[in-house]
């Protein structure tokens, strides 16, 4: 089985925009999995409901769609890097020295932002993939 997602409004449309997100299976039977709000493109708002669904699909697919989840979080791990790097870097006063002068609680204020962050859309990273 695999969790996807997609909006009401989409399900007359053609272009289904279902999202892989992950499978269960007899070594793994429960999962839990994350889920983007969807938003409406035209508006940039988003959508007052999403649909969930659920299909059965043979174990080799599974298994090469989490591998590639697998390497994109790689990729994340390099993300929520390069966001910590930018915030440390808006700390710099425009002198670029070998030496990053920040204050005593630098992280715990940068943790708190990206965890709101990430409450609100966990695939804020993800979304812009030229970010790196």
């Amino acid at each position: 089985m695999k969790g996807s997602g997609r909006t009401k409004e989409n399900d007359n449309n053609t272009n289904n925009l279902w999202e892989y997100r992950g499978c269960v299976t007899l070594s793994e039977p429960s999962n839990t999995f994350n889920l983007t709000w969807p938003i409406d493109p035209q508006t940039g708002q988003f959508y007052e409901d999403a649909s969930i669904g659920v299909s059965l699909e043979p174990l080799d697919e599974c298994v090469q769609k989490d591998a590639k989840i697998s390497g994109s979080k790689e990729l994340f791990a390099q993300r929520v890097a390069l966001d910590l790097w930018n915030f440390l870097k808006s700390f710099t006063s425009g002198n670029e020295t070998e030496n990053l002068v920040v204050p005593k609680n630098v992280f715990d204020v940068w943790y708190e932002k990206f965890t709101s962050k990430f409450r609100r859309d966990p695939d804020f990273l993800t979304r812009n993939v030229n970010v790196v």
